[in-house]
């Protein structure tokens, strides 16, 4: 089952921001002519706030035709009567699908078992995991930090409208491959757990991919935009090791309290030093050393700058070419069978209940 407040979100993550500036704009343009479709409503003489468009009578005839369907869902009615009587103008929720850097949301729908499905892009490249399998588990440094940049872009939007994700992991990363460049999706934002789960209720059943839970989540705090940003760094890691995390180890309280005790994944040897700083920063055991979404993003986003554009030599970008040349003559002496390393029988990389808590 889905939660109403992730529907909710979905219609709405983009609404607020998106309005307040189509708003301005019609407003501007009001000031400097007035044709017929800006004009005040005929039917309720009320102003209209978007170009040929009345809310308040648009509002109304929804409400009268409440009683006339239903989804069959009480809550999923609610939702869907929530985001139609506050719609603002219709190209804002056509906007909000469309987002950069989060997977391209059609809708939700309603299959024949009853089960509620929120409809997204097929990805034919699909998840994170499963592109590292196509590749063997080999990335180019570049083309790394060239999927991090969109997935920290990502994660400051939806911190920016006041949201976590609470779920980040290899697993929910789509992937994208373009001729320019390979760029990773989010998606499943706040879908883990059973439907009546409260991200924010510190007494709530913890749900997810333990390799990715923070440490203090494990301790029984709540889900934060700090425990994304661990999260973060350990998808860093998947990244940079071609591999999924703890792969050969169950997945249990063991390692939970290993996590818990700053124990994390190895880190591999080619890895440059400002990758594995930034890396080591993300999954600090104390959330407060942690960066934003917001400094993840601006500093991958000058990565790419320093290695693909700039003609002039910096430290970032030889280290990055130091890092390519080792990786590439690391690949070379190592068997292909050897890409796809065995995985653990008690290791999940889907989400799940997580029934220890560590004090």
């Amino acid at each position: 089952m889905l939660k109403a407040i992730v529907f909710k979100w979905i219609f709405l993550r983009y609404a607020i921001s998106d309005s307040f500036e189509m708003e301005e704009e019609s407003c501007q343009q009001r000031n400097a002519f007035t044709p017929k479709e800006l004009e005040d409503c005929p039917e309720c003489n009320k102003l209209r706030i978007s170009f040929g468009w009345c809310r308040e009578c648009e509002a109304n005839s929804m409400k009268e035709n409440f009683r006339n369907w239903t989804s069959g869902n009480e809550e999923i009615d609610k939702l869907i009567q929530h985001t139609q009587l506050n719609a603002t103008q219709i190209k804002t929720f056509h906007k909000c699908l469309q987002s950069v850097s989060l997977a391209g949301t059609f809708g939700i729908t309603k299959d024949p078992t009853s089960n509620y499905m929120i409809v997204i892009k097929y990805y034919e490249n699909g998840n994170l995991y499963q592109y590292l399998d196509h590749c063997n588990g080999i990335l180019s440094w570049r083309d790394m930090i060239d999927m991090l940049w969109g997935i920290a872009g990502g994660l400051e939007r939806i911190h920016s409208e006041g949201k976590i994700h609470g779920n980040l992991h290899g697993g929910n990363l789509l992937i994208e491959d373009e001729k320019v460049s390979t760029d990773a999706r989010i998606s499943d934002v706040g879908l883990h757990g059973p439907c009546d789960n409260d991200l924010n209720n510190g007494s709530i059943q913890r749900y997810g991919v333990l390799p990715y839970v923070a440490p203090e989540v494990l301790c029984g705090e709540n889900y934060s935009t700090a425990s994304d940003i661990y999260s973060f760094g350990i998808v860093m890691n998947t990244l940079a090791t071609g591999k999924k995390p703890w792969c050969n180890r169950a997945h249990d309280i063991n390692l939970a309290k290993d996590i818990c005790n700053g124990k994390r994944p190895e880190i591999p040897e080619d890895t440059p030093k400002f990758y594995s700083e930034l890396m080591q920063q993300c999954w600090d055991n104390d959330p407060k050393n942690r960066p934003t979404a917001s400094y993840l993003n601006e500093k991958l986003g000058e990565w790419i700058i320093l290695i693909c554009d700039d003609p002039n030599p910096s430290e970032i970008s030889d280290e990055n070419s130091v890092a390519e040349e080792k990786r590439w003559k690391m690949v070379s002496q190592f068997p292909q069978k050897n890409s796809h390393p065995k995985t653990h029988p008690e290791a999940y990389y889907t989400s799940i209940p997580l029934h220890y808590q560590i004090i």
